[in-house]
């Protein structure tokens, strides 16, 4: 027990703050006593704290940031809910300065993020491409309207930017072109169908499987595709595009180019009639 030397109330020892300097370790007053004057001063002077801290600031920078930096760490460790909702609080209020703020920061710190954010892509590869995926598929129309509204504001840019790939890159791309016929072709295809505003799509996987229905033989004709060990073919929609047909592999079929060539963009049941299969 103890008594307080503001209230001269005898009270327990755990109402007195701790203080190294005092023979028993403890505060001559207690706890409320001090609450209640520091409430005082507070009335009396609202803004001496915050003139008190702005002249240590000015006086010591260093010191303060570093001080400030320790305090906020062991606030985190301590109250680690309690800062996020802080945190959060503070975003909403202060949108345009946390903008400008990390604006500013990415300005100041270019090779120092895009180190970071190298090594970490590195380290956490599949996790980022899981995320990735996982959010393509859940904002598949989002992605696709930016995509479009960014086309549309950056055409120059988008242009310029192709044409030099393609002067810088020309070898690479002749030699994937080489390697990647069928999917090449798939993209003309995709371009094509893109041009008429035509619905559906297939993958170069389709064609082989149609190939493969066909016995590799032409859908008319009947010739063998497959001559002297190289695939001779064309991919025919069996409605053209320009009557509405659509570019899905329910409407593909595998022609030689004899064939293809004769149909051109006729109706499927005119050109069937004209050979002879109707």
């Amino acid at each position: 027990m103890k008594t307080c030397t503001k209230c001269k109330e005898i009270k327990y020892k755990l109402e007195f703050n701790k203080d190294k300097y005092k023979k028993d370790n403890l505060s001559s007053q207690c706890k409320s006593c001090i609450k209640a004057h520091k409430d005082l001063i507070k009335e009396k002077y609202p803004n001496r704290r915050k003139e008190t801290r702005k002249k240590y600031t000015e006086k010591y920078p260093e010191k303060t940031k570093e001080l400030n930096k320790k305090y906020s760490k062991d606030y985190r460790k301590k109250y680690p809910e309690r800062k996020k909702e802080s945190d959060k609080k503070w975003r909403e209020q202060n949108k345009e300065k946390k903008q400008q703020s990390d604006k500013n920061y990415q300005i100041k710190n270019k090779n120092l993020l895009s180190i970071y954010n190298k090594n970490y892509r590195k380290i956490n590869k599949e996790s980022l491409s899981e995320k990735a995926k996982l959010y393509n598929k859940q904002n598949k129309e989002k992605i696709h309207n930016a995509y479009l509204k960014y086309k549309e504001q950056n055409k120059e840019k988008i242009q310029h930017r192709s044409a030099e790939y393609y002067k810088n890159n020309l070898d690479k791309i002749l030699k994937y072109r080489k390697e990647n016929p069928e999917k090449i072709r798939n993209l003309e295809r995709k371009r094509r169908a893109k041009k008429r505003k035509a619905n559906g799509s297939h993958t170069p996987e389709d064609i082989l499987n149609l190939l493969v229905l066909q016995n590799t033989k032409c859908k008319y004709c009947e010739v063998q595709l497959n001559t002297e060990g190289k695939m001779k073919y064309h991919i025919d929609h069996r409605m053209p595009l320009v009557l509405g047909g659509s570019n899905n592999v329910e409407n593909l079929q595998i022609l030689c180019p004899r064939c293809n060539l004769k149909k051109s963009a006729k109706h499927p049941d005119i050109y069937e009639k004209e050979i002879g299969l109707r």
